[in-house]
């Protein structure tokens, strides 16, 4: 049976499972909570703590509730429904990016992390297509629509994956801004 028709709901013959019916098993790639580091931790304690949404005395709670999801593999939702449960009045799109944002950068230190102690050093900045929309450049739409410029500008160019590179007068990595959809490759030397 081809891809197309599992993922159109017919079901095929798992010798090992039985039957799988459409989005029955999907694949999955495993979470080592070991990437939870603590500069990690830090940078979530710093962010909750400079979250004016989260009430002082629930910072501690949503810290833990944070790193808790980060080692489950992302797992944004529960942070956001921990959010939503815990602080009251907190609208739901505030938790979303809350949860998001955290997320994202905890995953932009853990991949620096894995990627710099395998000796890479570089890294080739992509944008997504998608506009990048992060908080700089004052909030103003035509601030953030010159942070999106200048993060596409940055796709295919080199970066020290320890440094970052440079948009609106600060380092930042691809996909650590709010609202940046960029990523990046590893540049080895010679496979171009």
């Amino acid at each position: 049976m081809g891809w197309l028709s599992w993922l159109r709901g017919g079901t095929h013959r798992d010798h090992k499972h039985g039957t799988i019916g459409s989005f029955g098993v999907l694949p999955t790639v495993r979470f080592d909570p070991d990437l939870v580091s603590g500069d990690v931790e830090r940078m979530v304690r710093d962010m909750i703590a400079g979250e004016s949404d989260i009430p002082a005395a629930k910072r501690r709670g949503a810290s833990r509730a944070a790193l808790a999801s980060i080692r489950r593999g992302r797992d944004a939702a529960n942070l956001t429904g921990w959010l939503l449960n815990e602080i009251e009045g907190l609208p739901k799109a505030s938790a979303q990016r809350i949860a998001r944002t955290i997320h994202n950068r905890a995953t932009v230190m853990m991949r620096l992390a894995r990627e710099l102690k395998q000796g890479l050093e570089v890294g080739i900045w992509m944008h997504s297509g998608a506009p990048c929309y992060p908080l700089a450049g004052g909030g103003t739409v035509a601030g953030k629509e010159a942070s999106a410029a200048a993060h596409k500008q940055l796709s295919g160019k080199r970066f020290k994956l320890v440094e970052g590179a440079l948009i609106d007068g600060e380092m930042c990595w691809p996909g650590w801004d709010e609202g940046c959809r960029c990523t990046w490759r590893a540049y080895i030397a010679g496979f171009e």
